[in-house]
């Protein structure tokens, strides 16, 4: 049996984390607004407190 040449995708679906301050907040929105309008994603609520283990803002 050979591998393929190529990564194979064995999920159905991602989810992905964007993590931001006080400074970069603005680039966060940002981009959050293009990835929904490119891709016709939902993009989850921004949380601007430490969340967790995670010592900034991060949007799920």
């Amino acid at each position: 049996m050979t591998s393929p040449k190529h990564p194979i995708n064995n999920h159905n679906t991602y989810h992905a984390h964007i993590y931001f301050d006080a400074h970069t907040l603005a680039f966060a929105t940002s981009l959050c607004q293009r990835i929904a309008e490119k891709f016709s994603l939902a993009v989850g609520a921004f949380i601007r407190n430490r969340w967790g283990h995670i010592p900034c803002g991060v949007v799920r």
